[in-house]
């Protein structure tokens, strides 16, 4: 395998190119938000009706899978994991909003080497139009067949820090919502209903948001330790109440928190705290004041149940409305968006430019829009940038990242020869 390095903006960045990657074969687990109309569907393994805190997969092999999604038209998910230890915050409502199994390859794919990142948004992303591989967040969100907040996208991992100003690799549709003849060629699916547009200020969703992903589940993750966040109680700005379910709170979290489940059916542990990753610290905000809604976890030192900086590794992202959001991080001093994947804060002592997470991932680079970049919607007055609210990573590249990555590299090295 041959390594391609670059030198740009003062820091070595590595390339791995080699044989063809094959294609990645999926086998998802994943959570949808409680306002879509799959909500209270019996399940297609008859365990139950679905909510928004079960963990489901396609319903195209036996129970309890996980499934590979297939072309529709397709039945609605089954039931892979329930978390009963959810207590509800509402009538019914146990709001699990991002998971993961502890066994994400962060330090491979996104920070020594090259990978994919698998991802959704809600429906009211709109990407970045005009960026490469259709179809993507831009022809399948809100300003075009408003079918994003079912699918998974994908963009190649840098597999290093992207300084600002952050370039645009884009993302292509990995997996659709429902499986059908949109986009044409159909794309395998999931059994979520399609299409979920915009309703500003108004509830329920006519389609489903997924919340929460794992792409690569195995059989064994049945039983393993799940890693989740609970939903914080703030409101989305641009929905009307209970457009969020406050879960969190009512079992005793709070929205930044990552919690663990060791076995199933046990009660949910603390992991790492909202503070330990830089949130819930704006000045005058208080608790539960930043909600994270996508994660990813790798846990290194095989302690399950605590986290270990410097050792175990968690990256994640935070919802729109969160008070951290537009606030500096603490590597490159930029504002925080919702669709960044951020990890913990730099110490201050190290150079950290503020007590918030630091930008692992820039929202840009996978082709999302932002308030910082100029790309955002204007609703009511706000600049909303897109929302990325699940999240999963691979070592696998996806189909040309590797040509896409070194072009990009090439070009800011360019660029920094000319400004110099």
């Amino acid at each position: 395998m041959k390594r391609l390095t670059l030198i740009a903006g003062g820091a070595l960045f590595a390339v791995v190119a080699g044989s063809p990657t094959p294609a990645h074969g999926f086998t998802p687990t994943f959570s949808i938000d409680f306002q879509g109309p799959t909500i209270g569907t019996p399940d297609s393994f008859a365990i139950g009706p679905i909510t928004e805190g079960d963990v489901l997969t396609p319903a195209t092999g036996p129970a309890p899978g996980p499934n590979p999604p297939a072309l529709g038209p397709l039945p609605p998910p089954g039931i892979f994991r329930t978390v009963p230890a959810i207590l509800p915050s509402g009538p019914g409502i146990r709001e699990l909003d991002a998971l993961s199994y502890g066994h994400d390859p962060i330090r491979n794919t996104l920070i020594d080497g090259i990978g994919s990142i698998y991802f959704s948004v809600d429906e009211f992303a709109t990407g970045i139009p005009g960026t490469p591989t259709p179809p993507n967040v831009a022809t399948e969100g809100a300003l075009g067949a408003t079918e994003a907040s079912a699918d998974v996208y994908r963009s190649p991992a840098p597999g290093f820090l992207v300084p600002p100003p952050f370039p645009t690799t884009g993302n292509t549709l990995a997996i659709d919502g429902d499986g059908m003849v949109s986009p044409v060629p159909a794309i395998p699916g999931l059994g979520l209903k399609d299409p979920n547009p915009p309703t500003p200020l108004a509830l329920p969703d006519n389609g489903d948001n997924l919340d929460a992903l794992d792409v690569d589940t195995t059989p064994n993750d049945a039983g393993t330790p799940l890693y989740l966040s609970l939903d914080a109680g703030f409101g989305d700005p641009l929905e009307v109440p209970p457009a969020n379910a406050g879960t969190a709170m009512a079992n005793g979290f709070v929205g930044g928190d990552v919690l663990v489940e060791p076995v199933p059916g046990a009660g949910l542990i603390l992991y790492a705290t909202a503070a330990a990753l830089g949130l819930d610290k704006v000045v005058g905000a208080g608790p539960d004041s930043d909600d994270l809604d996508a994660l990813l976890v790798e846990e290194v030192d095989g302690i399950l149940e605590q986290f270990a900086p410097g050792t175990d590794f968690i990256a994640f992202s935070v919802r729109r409305g969160s008070a951290v959001i537009g606030k500096p991080d603490s590597l490159f001093g930029a504002p925080i968006e919702e669709g960044d994947i951020l990890t913990l804060p730099v110490p201050v002592g190290a150079g950290g430019l503020s007590p918030f997470p630091s930008i692992l991932v820039p929202a840009e680079w996978m082709g999302l829009a932002t308030a910082r970049s100029g790309t955002a919607m204007s609703l009511f007055g706000l600049q909303v940038g897109d929302d990325l609210d699940a999240l999963d990573i691979t070592p696998v590249p996806e189909p040309a990242s590797l040509a896409l990555v070194a072009a990009c590299l090439v070009a800011m090295a360019a660029r920094r020869r000319r400004v110099v």
